[in-house]
């Protein structure tokens, strides 16, 4: 029987989304982007794909990743990810490269973080 790598598919949509929404051009946005909700958008997106990420490493050994690599290799690409799309912004018209925007995602990264350890903590008891 196969077993489908569910939260490893899972972090390559969440990526792929991430960037779509990051750097599709403003005008081509839906009006609800830019309301007060911005920032809770910014680190909810961050919190899912790095606590995804997370999981598929444990679990699924996504990017072949060792459990003693893992926490370091996924913060700092999750990390990496949440500074270049706010860079990558600067140069999309209709965007802002935004430093609050950029606290939201790193927020949202560490987030992540935690949401991975409860999982730990309810799913995988030997964690």
């Amino acid at each position: 029987m196969v077993k489908i790598p569910i939260f490893s598919i899972a972090t390559v949509l969440c990526w792929v989304a991430l960037f779509w929404g990051t750097l599709t051009p403003g005008n081509d946005l839906p009006e609800f982007v830019f309301n007060v909700y911005d920032k809770l958008l910014h680190f909810g997106v961050f919190m899912v794909f790095s606590s995804v990420f997370l999981i598929a490493g444990h679990r699924e050994r996504f990017l072949w990743l060792t459990q003693s690599n893992l926490l370091k290799v996924v913060l700092i690409l999750s990390g990496l990810t949440a500074a270049a799309t706010e860079v990558l912004q600067h140069f999309i018209p209709g965007r802002l490269m935004s430093l609050a925007d950029l606290v939201a995602n790193m927020l949202g990264v560490l987030g992540g973080y935690v949401v991975y350890r409860l999982w730990c903590m309810i799913f995988d008891r030997k964690h």
